[in-house]
């Protein structure tokens, strides 16, 4: 499935799932990456997020950042990371997240 061009049901939720984040979450961009989450909900999968790599500048160290974000979830207390990139996603960041 591609998801180059999102149905409109998926940009809504996309859309609907930042609002949430901006309303609502901490931020922290110590790993490189903006992490953002609820500290209430950060122990489910839903209360955490990466939002917006930049695809320009994460290049190679994108593996690094995305591993230190992961830590610094944890050590808040999460357990699973969702990051969010638009499509094309680059090589290296396509690499890092399997």
């Amino acid at each position: 499935m591609s998801y180059d061009v999102p149905s409109y049901a998926h940009r809504v939720l996309l859309e609907t799932d930042r609002l949430y984040f901006e309303l609502g979450a901490m931020r922290s961009s110590s790993s490189g990456l903006d992490l953002l989450y609820v500290p209430e909900h950060i122990e489910s999968p839903s209360g955490s997020v990466v939002w917006g790599v930049d695809r320009t500048s994460a290049g190679n160290q994108f593996a690094g950042m995305l591993e230190r974000a992961e830590v610094e979830l944890r050590q808040l207390g999460g357990r699973a990371l969702r990051v969010y990139i638009e499509n094309p996603v680059p090589r290296q960041i396509a690499h890092a997240l399997e």
